[in-house]
C-alpha cells in the first residue's frame, strides 16, 4: 500500500508538467461496475453518448470495457485502467458505480491525483438514452458545480 501511495504522489507531479497541459482535448475516463454485470456494454455506450453530449466531439474517451480481455484477472485490470485514469482529465462515475470496487477505488485514485469527478445521471438503459432535466452532480471539492443537459 505505501509503494501504491508513492506512485499517486508521483503521478500527482508528473500531472503539473507541460505535458498534461500542451493537450487541447478534454480525456473523460467512464467508471461504473463492470464485473457481474450480465451486459456493461449498454450502460458503458450510453455513458459514452453522454460524454460526448457533455463535453463535445473533440473529448477522448477513455472505456475500460475496451482496454482489458476477458481472459485478464480483475487484479491485472485495475492496473491498466488506473495507468489510463491519471492521464485523464475527468471521471464520469456511471449510475452503478457504488455496486463497483474498481469504480470505488478508481474514484479515490481520482480524487488524490485532483482528476475532476463527475456523477452521470442514471440512463434509461431499454433505449440508452440520458434522463431529461437531471443535472450532473460534482464532487463538492472540485471547481465545476454542475452542468444542466
Amino acid at each position: 500500500m505505501r509503494n501504491f501511495l508513492k506512485q499517486i504522489i508521483k503521478w500527482q507531479k508528473a500531472r503539473k508538467s507541460e505535458l498534461w497541459r500542451k493537450r487541447n482535448h478534454t480525456r473523460v475516463y467512464l467508471s461504473g461496475a463492470i464485473t457481474g454485470i450480465h451486459h456493461p456494454e449498454h450502460l458503458f455506450n450510453a455513458g459514452f453518448r453522454y460524454v460526448l453530449l457533455t463535453f463535445g466531439s473533440d473529448t477522448e474517451v477513455i472505456n475500460p470495457l475496451n482496454l482489458c480481455s476477458k481472459k485478464w484477472s480483475w487484479l491485472r485490470c485495475m492496473a491498466k485502467c488506473l495507468w489510463h485514469l491519471r492521464t485523464c482529465d475527468v471521471i464520469v462515475l456511471l449510475s452503478n458505480w457504488k455496486y463497483s470496487r474498481g469504480a470505488k477505488i478508481e474514484r479515490k485514485v481520482a480524487f488524490y491525483l485532483g482528476i475532476k469527478i463527475m456523477y452521470a445521471p442514471a440512463f434509461v438503459e431499454s433505449s440508452s438514452k440520458v434522463a431529461a432535466n437531471s443535472p450532473v452532480n460534482v464532487e463538492q471539492d472540485n471547481e465545476i458545480t454542475g452542468f444542466p443537459i
